[in-house]
């Protein structure tokens, strides 16, 4: 998985370090990049760079993907044309506004840090063109100007799972996933006599729509296959019968074939019959959910709908529920029930807690909003008494303390002259620097 991302890097540095130019190479990559300033966010600390956009001044950035959130980057001093060292980063907070000035929010994939959740890089990289080793860095040099390349693969459907593995010691259902076993073995709580509740049908009719006829419970000894019942008993023809038995007597199974063939019709009475008998699998383990995975939020739906009617336990993770039925099971609205409920002991811990992270998000805008201003201009005396001694800040107070600032800094009397008539001329404005 790591080379699905690493290749597209390591192809596209090939073709710019060969002299492709940008018109006939797809590959996506940015010059005269420098690092502006470390910016706090309650993402953690983020590195704002600008790039050139001489070469970039037909693209649209409300309507193009190009750098977006998640995507990853690999930055090189334009001096050393990724032959020595290499920084690695990804995009954090995508804005078109700032795009548009050649300003990004990045978030440096630091090479030691075991807290964070992207390090998933070897330390050194084989430089497959010169047969050299590449060192990965986690140092910034604010006067260098860098290349920066991005990877056509979108880095965030991969670091997450990479991720938890590196913390993975085990792998579950290793021998057929890892080592693709075919022997299949029956499932750990799954003893000789066990014996599940599976529903029948007393009609041999076929079909799905079973609307009206008897129906009744009957133990089936699992592991004995002259003890299951027939396939039309089941409501299933005989490969789906197959099916349902593959997936109740074995710990790894998988069923596939052409839409239409009944999958989800199987995958639902697998369901049922698991609920049913859910003091068998679960022993001891009271809490012990099962998970069901959808590709698409349209089938995630139609399963949920057919389950609803034997479990009402249920929460659906994820956006782009189009059901009624459904809705109420979403984790947005089961949340916002328990929000809702009288006398909760929870409810004021957690409006504390919240409190809390807001005062410390208000910190981290007003510390990141002055460390911006300090770049374009001067900050205001009173906003430095923190940090300067006290005897230099009560020489620099009184009634023209920011013009002596500007005096002791250096800046000449007709300069600072002008920008006490704007200052005066825009009384309107309350801004943190000048």
């Amino acid at each position: 998985m790591r080379e699905d991302y690493i290749r597209p890097l390591r192809d596209g540095i090939r073709k710019i370090t060969g002299g492709c130019r940008r018109s006939n190479s797809e590959v996506e990559y940015y010059t005269g990049v420098q690092f502006a300033y470390i910016k706090p966010t309650m993402k953690g600390l983020l590195y704002r760079v600008k790039f050139s956009t001489g070469n970039l001044k037909d693209i649209l950035w409300t309507n193009t993907k190009r750098l977006s959130s998640g995507d990853l980057l690999c930055l090189s001093k334009t001096v050393d044309k990724f032959e020595k060292v290499l920084l690695f980063a990804v995009v954090v907070d995508r804005n078109p506004k700032d795009l548009v000035e050649g300003l990004l929010s990045i978030k440096m994939l630091y090479e030691n840090e075991s807290n964070n959740p992207y390090n998933i890089f070897p330390p050194f990289v084989r430089n497959s063109r010169t047969m050299t080793t590449v060192r990965i860095k986690d140092n910034v040099d604010y006067n260098a100007t860098y290349t920066m390349i991005k990877s056509e693969s979108y880095f965030e459907d991969y670091t997450h799972v990479l991720s938890t593995l590196k913390e993975t010691k085990t792998v579950p259902l290793d021998r057929y996933i890892v080592r693709c076993s075919k022997r299949v073995k029956r499932p750990e709580y799954m003893k000789k006599s066990t014996s599940y509740r599976i529903k029948t049908y007393c009609s041999n009719s076929s079909g799905e729509d079973k609307t009206g006829v008897k129906q009744k419970w009957k133990k089936v000894r699992l592991l004995k296959d002259r003890k299951w019942p027939d396939a039309s008993k089941l409501n299933l023809n005989q490969v789906q019968a197959d099916a349902l038995k593959l997936a109740l007597t074995k710990e790894f199974a998988v069923i596939q074939g052409p839409p239409g063939t009944g999958k989800t019709h199987v995958g639902v009475q697998i369901m049922e019959i698991l609920l049913a008998n859910a003091k068998k699998w679960r022993g001891h383990e009271s809490h012990s959910p099962i998970l069901v995975v959808c590709r698409t939020n349209h089938a995630l739906d139609q399963f949920v709908e057919n389950i609803e009617k034997c479990c009402k336990n249920i929460i659906r993770i994820g956006g782009g529920c189009s059901s009624d039925i459904v809705a109420k099971y979403t984790l947005k609205s089961i949340k916002k029930e328990m929000e809702t409920k009288k006398n909760s002991r929870f409810k004021k811990p957690i409006g504390s807690a919240l409190g809390s992270l807001k005062n410390g998000e208000n910190i981290f805008r007003k510390s990141t909003f002055q460390m911006e201003a300090s770049l374009r201009g001067v900050l205001k005396v009173d906003q430095l008494k923190e940090f300067i001694p006290g005897v230099l800040y009560t020489q620099l107070s009184g009634d023209t303390r920011d013009s002596s600032l500007l005096h002791w800094l250096g800046m000449p009397i007709h300069v600072i002259g002008r920008l006490q008539d704007w200052k005066r001329s825009s009384s309107n404005q309350k801004g943190k620097s000048y």
